[in-house]
This record gives structure tokens, C-alpha cells and sequence, in this order.
């Protein structure tokens, strides 16, 4: 672990993008933060190139009879530890259980769970002879709420991210056709908690989504950011953006990257290509930027999709290829009003508390299908994930044509949206879920957190600065999204809080009073924490700070949607 001293919101954003271990952050007021390196490595699209890890795992429960280290050697037998399946549930709340009974009882915190809590999963698999002298990735989708991962007995590390991926480099650790135990130490509960919404998951935890290895050749596309976007006139399309390739490899590499864009029928849209050349060790972000005419539009009545597909090729190598599917749509604010394609849109929608009555947290693709299109059926056209929902949503989102506002997974930050310690892990959270999920057509809006009001006036300026630099921070990793910054509804002395102060998008929870105050005075007094101080905004202050003038009620009872000032 490093250290090092920061300043202001944008030095540790820089420092977030280019961490490479984890590194304690101390600020000039002596307090500090812990940033977490994120990485989010494409997945071959050849079949051949991935191992499920999903199955059968053999777990034992804490107390252990041994320690960790024994538990999760590969010297150690688990042929007499319980089979389950994984992804899934390895605990939960049983609600034949009254939680009167529980001693400390604190759905939100769970300090009412001992800190070593938990099991040790295991699961033995072969590596194929094929992946040899290819980089071997390990990648868990989520390890809910925390774990620490293993490899024939070696600490990998910790994640205590509970929502988003987390992925090692492990081809100094395994031979290819020779068996590896991954084993991980599942924690059901840690320090940062709250922001996973336990409350919300009936303190479900296990390996919460799927979990494979894939393998990658030495000298591999190692990141890809490229927006899709459609023209005023909206008949052409642009795709533009860079394509990362990394050579770890002993030697140099030549080739070329060609980009190839397809329609939903099969047929070539575009085409692109761009020489490469790379000493070893040496990384290059290619520069890709492709036209395209009367392009179809993806909205929820038509959802048109693209396929992308990035294939390298290098010299006395065999082709490489990462694909992904597309959409061409424009979302823009005009006279505070939102069009989406150039036409009026409202998002009628629901809350989406992802769980599996059996799977816990994990939801099978086709189980949540059909629960996507009974919600089509009943005109719901939007969903906002109430967490930060699974990798399928925005493909079955994408897909179905379904208007996806997917929240960041900070939660109810009353008691920590002040505090600098969250505020690594706050952007950890950020930075995996939009690496992940930055290239669905779905996705509308990034939701960053939920109801994080500050306890106190006392601290009230933290919070909202630590808001701001959340905000900042997705805008850096995302620039073709808006954001918005869901708050907490009436409760108190509190008639409601309209959030207009961070954010593009204004937001309202269970009450429209205050809209309505603003529509009929100009200004709005919201308080800035729970202690109830106020404070007055008024539209023309909230939009020259960069409101959009569109606001949103993503919870009130039945549904939700868009409105216009």
C-alpha cells in the first residue's frame, strides 16, 4: 500500500483513474481516504476463451474449525463441506424469524452481525492446455456483501464493493491444464456496508452474479471507451471514442485494429481500421471515428441495436475479437424540456429491487426476462435499479427497449456522505459500475447513490462536496450521460427535498410540493441536512450551476416520469 497527500475534488479524481494499488489518501486536514484501483478487462467474444466458475461450490460456515489460510489451501479437503450453488445465496434473513428476537438488530448498519461472520466457498477447476502462454484473468461479477479471493492458496485481495466486478491478473499464479482451488472468504458484513442497500437485500450475501476465468493474448485490446451518438438532424449516427491495446508480451507487436459496425439484419453499416505497432510493455489508445447514414434509432418502442465488433490482428497471430451490441439515440434537454430522438419522452416507471426468490441477489437471465416483459406489457417503459442492478439488465434492457436509470450503488449516506474515509469507496463504487455498463443504449441517466442527505449542518458542506466530486467523477468516466442525485422524501420537520443542486436532472421523492413551490414562486427552499437548516434556490441560480430545468420523481408510490418546468 502507498500514500500520498491531496488537495482538491479533481486531483483525487485524477489519482482514482491512475491508481494501480491500494493507496491511502491523506488529505491537508490530517484526515484520509482509501482508493482502490478498478479495471474492467474485455471479455474475448470467443467462446473458447471463458470458464465458467458457475456451479457447484462446497462452502463451510464460520465459526472455522480452521484458520483461513488452511481453509483455503488446496492441501485442505472439502469433501465433507456443504454443495451449493453459486451464483446465489449462502445466507439470508429467514423471515420465519422475528427480527425482535435478534439481539442489536440493525437492518442498515448490521451491527447486530459479529465482523467474522461468514464462510470459506471453494471450487476446484481444470484450466484448458489451449489458454498456455495466453494472460489468465479471474473475474467475480459480485462478491455481495464483501469477500477476500484466493488462488491455490494465495491472497488475491479484498472487495468490499459488494455490487460491482472485481477482476485479477492471475497468470503468475496458475499453469494452463493443471487444476487451481478459487476460494473466497465471504464477509457478511464490513466497515463501508451501508452503501451495498443491506436493507434492501434481506442480507442475502454470497457470490451474488457470475463468476469465470477468460483468456486474453499478451497483446490485447486492454480497454475500449466509444460513444455512440446521433446527429441533430438525427439521420446520421457517429461512433467515436479510443481503443486501448496493451503489449505485455516479450516481444514487439504490428498488426491492425478494424472496427465493424453491423445492423440488426446482418448487414455492414461501416467499417474502420487503424495500424498498430507496439514495443513490449508499450500501450497505445487508438483514436476510432465512424460515420454512419440513416441509421435506425433505439427507443422502447423500437429498439434497433448495432453490433460492434473489434477485431485485432496481428502479425502470425490469430484474430482477436471483443463485440458488443449499440444503439443510436439522442436524449437532450431543450427549454427544460426532454426529448429523446428529437421527440417528447416520458419515463413511465418502477423501482427494481433485483432478487430471486431463491437466488437471493442473483436473478437468472430468463427469470428476469419475463419479469421485463410482463412490466412491458403492463406500459411500464423505465426501470431505475434500486441498486446497482446485474450485467444482464442493460443487455435485456437494450433488447427489449426498456429505459434503464441505473444507480450507483452509494446509499443512504446520512451518517458518512461527510466523512473523507467513504469517499474512496464511494468512487470505487462509481468507477465499476459505469466502466461496466457505459456502453448500453438503455442506460439513460446515472442514479449516483440514494438519499444521501447530510446528518447535520455541522457537516452539511462535506457532504455536498463529496456529492459534487461523485458527480464530477461520473461526468469524467461518462461525458454522454446526465446524472441525478436521488434525495430523501418528507419525514420529520422535513416537507420534501427537490434536489436541484447537484446534478443535471432535478429529482423528488414521495411528495411534489416543492415542485410546485418552485413553479409558482421561482425558487425552492430545500434543506441542506437533517437537522433541518434551510436554504433558497432559485431556477435561475439552480440552471446557471448546470440544472437542465428537467426533473424526475424516481419514487412516488405508482410511478414515475419525466416533467417539465
Amino acid at each position: 500500500m502507498t500514500t500520498t497527500t491531496l488537495i482538491n475534488g479533481e486531483q483525487l479524481i485524477a489519482r482514482q483513474l491512475a491508481v494501480t494499488a491500494v493507496t491511502d489518501i491523506t488529505f491537508p486536514d490530517g484526515r484520509h481516504t482509501m482508493l482502490t484501483p478498478v479495471s474492467y478487462t474485455p471479455q474475448p467474444a470467443d467462446p473458447a476463451c471463458t470458464l465458467s466458475l458457475n456451479g457447484e461450490w462446497r462452502v463451510t460456515k464460520w465459526p472455522f474449525a480452521q484458520e483461513e489460510a488452511v481453509l483455503t489451501a488446496p492441501a485442505t479437503g472439502d469433501t465433507g463441506w456443504t454443495v451449493v450453488s453459486q451464483p446465489g445465496k449462502v445466507f439470508y434473513q429467514n423471515p420465519a424469524v422475528s427480527s425482535a428476537t435478534i439481539p442489536n438488530w440493525d437492518r442498515i448498519g448490521m451491527t447486530h452481525i459479529d465482523p467474522e461472520d461468514g464462510a470459506v466457498l471453494r471450487r476446484t477447476v481444470r484450466l484448458p492446455q489451449a489458454w498456455a502462454g495466453k494472460r489468465i484473468i479471474l473475474r467475480f461479477d459480485a462478491i455481495y456483501p464483501a469477500g477476500r479471493v484466493y488462488l491455490n492458496g494465495v491472497l488475491l485481495g479484498e472487495h468490499t464493493s459488494g455490487l460491482t466486478p472485481v477482476e485479477f491478473d492471475v497468470t503468475d499464479h496458475v499453469a494452463p491444464g493443471e487444476e487451481v482451488v478459487v476460494a473466497v472468504r465471504l464477509l457478511r458484513t464490513h466497515q463501508f456496508v451501508k452503501m451495498d442497500m443491506p436493507r434492501h437485500s434481506a442480507e442475502f450475501a454470497g457470490l451474488a452474479q457470475p463468476a469465470c476465468f477468460f483468456a486474453i493474448e499478451p497483446c490485447h485490446i486492454a480497454d475500449y471507451h466509444l460513444i455512440s451518438t446521433l446527429a441533430e438532424d438525427y439521420q446520421h449516427g457517429n461512433i467515436a471514442g479510443t481503443v486501448c491495446v496493451a503489449n505485455e508480451g516479450d516481444c514487439a507487436q504490428s498488426g491492425v485494429l478494424d472496427v465493424t459496425v453491423t445492423d440488426a439484419d446482418g448487414v455492414v453499416a461501416a467499417t474502420c481500421s487503424t495500424p498498430v505497432t507496439l514495443a513490449s510493455g508499450e500501450t497505445a489508445a487508438l483514436p476510432v471515428d465512424i460515420a454512419l447514414e440513416n441509421v435506425r434509432h433505439w427507443n422502447d418502442e423500437f429498439p434497433h441495436l448495432y453490433t460492434i465488433a473489434l477485431t485485432l490482428r496481428l502479425t502470425r497471430k490469430p484474430a482477436q475479437v471483443i463485440s458488443y451490441r449499440t444503439g443510436f439515440r439522442r436524449l437532450e434537454f431543450k427549454e427544460c424540456r426532454p426529448l429523446l430522438n428529437g421527440h417528447p419522452v416520458k419515463f413511465r416507471g418502477v423501482n427494481h429491487l433485483t432478487y430471486h426468490p431463491e437466488g437471493g441477489l442473483y436473478t437468472p437471465e430468463e427469470w428476469l426476462r419475463q419479469n421485463l416483459m410482463l412490466m412491458k406489457k403492463a406500459n411500464i417503459n423505465a426501470i431505475r435499479t434500486h441498486y446497482l442492478g446485474p450485467r444482464c439488465l442493460a443487455d435485456l434492457c437494450d433488447e427489449l427497449g426498456i429505459y434503464l436509470l441505473q444507480e450507483l450503488p452509494i446509499d443512504w449516506g446520512t451518517n458518512y456522505i461527510h466523512d473523507p474515509l467513504w469517499v474512496g469507496p464511494g468512487l470505487q463504487r462509481i468507477h465499476g459500475g459505469i466502466l461496466r455498463d457505459r456502453h448500453h443504449p438503455s442506460v439513460m441517466v446515472w442514479s449516483v447513490g440514494n438519499e444521501n442527505m447530510p446528518e447535520s449542518a455541522a457537516v452539511a458542506a462535506d457532504g455536498y462536496n463529496h456529492l459534487r466530486i461523485y458527480d464530477r467523477f461520473a461526468k469524467t468516466l461518462d461525458p454522454s450521460r446526465p446524472t441525478m442525485f436521488p434525495p430523501p422524501g418528507p419525514a420529520n420537520k422535513i416537507r420534501g427535498i427537490f434536489e436541484i443542486r447537484v446534478g443535471d436532472i432535478g429529482d423528488i421523492h414521495y411528495s411534489f410540493e416543492l415542485v410546485k413551490q418552485l413553479q409558482a414562486t421561482g425558487q425552492v427552499t430545500n434543506p441542506y441536512a437533517w437537522t433541518c437548516e434551510m436554504e433558497t434556490t432559485t431556477r435561475e441560480e439552480a440552471l446557471a450551476r448546470g440544472w437542465s430545468g428537467v426533473w424526475f420523481s424516481s419514487e412516488y408510490l405508482k410511478f414515475s416520469h419525466f416533467q417539465t418546468q
